[in-house]
């Protein structure tokens, strides 16, 4: 029979291991789903006067993230169908895609991110050389202004952000990991918190087919 000390110390051990566990546990599980917000600004010679698609990756799996963050923006645009084959599901990533042409006014976006996510890109398919890639940070959110021979992304300032949080053009988007992509991957979840009734043809940005 274990002395009086042996079995204190054996069941401090156990239950500290049950405290441990039991706290580590509510911290994965209490990451929330974050808001990246982006504003855009297209200028009137942007990627030198031709459309330009830009998308937007969020990466679930770990060897996904290992090819997509060395891409460059072309190979990414060029490859993407491979590697949705490659890495499907939540092995994989979620893309949202839009294509904008010079000048054009586009309303305010924000996409969700769920807790999953290991890291964000924006891929813009520039013609002009160099990779066109940019790792996202979510809680900083995205000032994106496509210029002539690049797209430029910074953080959003404060105001910017809460001007972009209170616009009712503001578009959502939200799709998980094992939903089915269908023919508009970027349509705008309805009951996302902020979103609104899309703007009118003509002043709003038309998601990629």
């Amino acid at each position: 029979m274990k002395s009086t000390p042996q079995r204190v110390l054996t069941v401090f051990t156990g239950l500290s291991c049950m405290v441990a566990a039991a706290c580590a546990a509510p911290i994965a599980a209490q990451k929330p789903t974050q808001a990246l917000n982006m504003a855009v600004r297209v200028e009137p010679d942007a990627n030198g006067g031709f459309p330009a698609a830009i998308s937007v990756v969020l990466v679930y799996g770990q060897m996904a993230l290992t090819k997509i963050k060395a891409m460059p923006a072309r190979q990414w645009f060029d490859e993407r169908k491979q590697l949705k084959r490659d890495f499907p599901e939540c092995s994989g990533f979620v893309a949202f895609d839009w294509e904008w042409v010079p000048g054009r006014y586009v309303s305010p976006i924000t996409v969700m991110v769920p807790p999953e996510v290991l890291e964000v890109f924006l891929f813009s398919n520039y013609l002009s050389k160099g990779d066109h890639r940019v790792a996202v940070n979510v809680v900083k959110g995205i000032n994106l202004k496509l210029l002539k021979e690049e797209a430029e992304a910074a953080p959003l300032v404060e105001q910017l952000l809460k001007k972009h949080t209170t616009d009712p053009r503001r578009r959502v988007y939200s799709r998980g990991c094992d939903e089915a992509e269908d023919g508009d991957p970027t349509k705008p979840a309805p009951n996302a918190p902020g979103s609104a009734e899309p703007a009118t043809e003509g002043t709003d940005a038309a998601p990629a087919p």
